[in-house]
Order: structure tokens, then sequence, then C-alpha cells
């Protein structure tokens, strides 16, 4: 009984430091009130679900009533998922080495996992390519990927006790990417388009590029429109990415769009899907990975969206 009540004051006292921290922040931004927003946190919490990084995240404080209503939140996008895809066939997504199988006419590079090839053959793949790309059979391919160069290592045994190490094991050829995504940083840049079946259409919802850096994930809203990124980066945890800023052509955008409205129909039993793209040198686009959406509140940072409305009415009509 004592630890209980000793772990419950623990998880109070963070929980009311993250929320006195979130007030500090949104009172230096709108120059509210501590009570208005305090009571304003409550009211969003109650009516929207709003949970404290996505009132933050979301600029609910900046946000009047019938904008708020068009948001769709984490708790919300949960219960919609139950209509747009059931959990047993996720497998052919969350098995890496099954989604290698499922779009193998997709999927240019040759892929292979080094438990089931020889010392010998993982040597010939690296020497022959120089720089290798590993990741997970079960995570997402923008979480888990490393770029392992052979010229940083001793010999190709390093490399490859490296990668079981992290248990990267899927392997495939450095992908050398367009001259126009090294203009947002030499670093992999990974496109990221999200598609919906809608009845017997495929629509894009939602866009932007990812890469790493320092070991953060970056990412960059694209406007499918103006075939450029729009606003500011940012990493992981919604902070603005400083070193980077302005517009950027994504190079291809319409071919990939059209690439991935023919993948999303190879998979019609799962209606949202997020597509990892790469685009080499000579604009040929490189299918690597497909998973379920994550970023629904990045999607929805105000500066992005036009007019400030949300994703919640587009969701509502796709239920109906």
């Amino acid at each position: 009984m004592y630890n209980w009540l000793i772990k419950l004051y623990k998880t109070l006292k963070q929980k009311l430091k993250h929320l006195h921290q979130v007030i500090k922040y949104v009172k230096k931004q709108s120059g509210k009130l501590y009570i208005v927003i305090l009571f304003d946190i409550i009211w969003c919490y109650i009516v929207y679900l709003l949970d404290l990084e996505e009132y933050k995240k979301l600029e609910f404080y900046n946000i009047n009533h019938s904008l708020r209503k068009t948001y769709l939140n984490e708790a919300k996008h949960d219960l919609i998922k139950t209509f747009l895809y059931k959990k047993d066939n996720l497998v052919i997504i969350n098995n890496k080495e099954k989604f290698l199988q499922r779009f193998k006419n997709y999927i240019k590079s040759e892929i292979v996992n080094i438990n089931k090839i020889s010392y010998k053959e993982f040597e010939e793949t690296l020497m022959k390519n120089k720089k290798i790309i590993c990741r997970s059979t079960n995570q997402s391919f923008v979480s888990s990927y490393e770029i392992y160069d052979a010229a940083k290592f001793r010999g190709p045994g390093f490399v490859l006790e490296k990668a079981k190490k992290n248990k990267l094991l899927l392997v495939e050829k450095y992908i050398d990417q367009h001259k126009k995504l090294k203009e947002i940083t030499d670093n992999l840049v990974v496109i990221n388009l999200v598609t919906m079946i809608n009845k017997n259409n495929v629509d894009v919802i939602s866009s932007y590029v990812t890469f790493k850096e320092n070991n953060q994930i970056i990412r960059g809203y694209i406007d499918l429109k103006k075939e450029k990124t729009k606003g500011h980066f940012r990493d992981s945890n919604n902070n603005i990415y400083e070193n980077i800023s302005g517009e950027y052509e994504i190079p291809c955008l319409e071919e990939m769009i059209k690439f991935v409205k023919e993948t999303a129909k190879e998979i019609t039993e799962i209606k949202e899907v997020e597509w990892s793209l790469c685009l080499d040198t000579r604009g040929k686009i490189h299918l690597m990975d497909a998973t379920t959406w994550k970023q629904i509140i990045f999607a929805q940072t105000p500066e992005y969206l036009n007019k400030k409305v949300g994703l919640l009415p587009y969701y509502k009509k796709i239920i109906k």
C-alpha cells in the first residue's frame, strides 16, 4: 500500500510538472494569464479529448472553437482506425519481410536478410556498394535505418557485427539521392506520402520529408500544390529546427503521387497508409516502406494548414 502511494505521488508530481511547463510555454507564446490557460487546457481535455502535448503542438491557445472542432487528435484517430483497417491485416506492413514480398514488383533494390546469407555474400555486397543501408525487420524504415560506410570500418566483419548488434538485419545498397534533395541536407531524405482509400479513389492526405540529423528525426511539410516544402522544419518533439529554413523544391512529386496511388490499390484492406520513398540521382523512385500513420498531429500544425482547418471533416466523410 505504501509503495503504491509513493508511485502515485511520483506520477502526479511528474504530470503537474509537465502541466506547469506547458502553461509556461503557452504563456510565453500567447501572453495569456496562467489561470486562463489552465482552465482552457482542462476545457480542451473534456471537450476535445486533447492531451497536454496536443494542446501545445496544435496551438489551441490561438485557435477558436469553430476551428478547434475540425482537428483530429490521437484519441479520435484511434477510434476511427477501426473503420480503416483490421489489426490482423497489419502484419503485411509490420513484418518488413512480408511487406517486401507483397510489394516486390514495386521495390527496385535488392534487399537481403544478413541472417540468411553467408559472411562471404555480405562481404561482397559491402565491397561492391561501399555504402549500405541497414534496417529492422519489424520497425519502420524511418525510425530504424542506419547507413554504414565501409571506409569508416576496419573491415566487413565490424560492419556485420554492428548491424547485428543493432538488430538491423535487412541490407541494401545506399541510394545516392537526387541533387534537389541534397539542397535540404546531405543526409538521406525520405519522402512520406499518406494515402487514403476513398471509395474507388485514392487520396493523398498528407506529405512531408523526413531525415536524420544528430540522432534526431527532422520533418518538413510538403505543399502538394506548389511541390515545395512549406513553413518550418521540426524535430520529433515538434520543436522548430533552426538550421534549415526556406522552401525547397521536391522533384518528381507528381510521379511519386501517382506511384503511391498505385501501391495503395495493392493493399486496399488497409485504407490509411504512410508510404516512404527515396529518389535517386536519375529520378528513379525507391519504395522503402509502408506503415500505419503516426504523424497526425504534425500534419495539422496550424502553419501548414489552409485557413487552419484540420483533418476531422475529411475523416467524417470517409467514415460515412
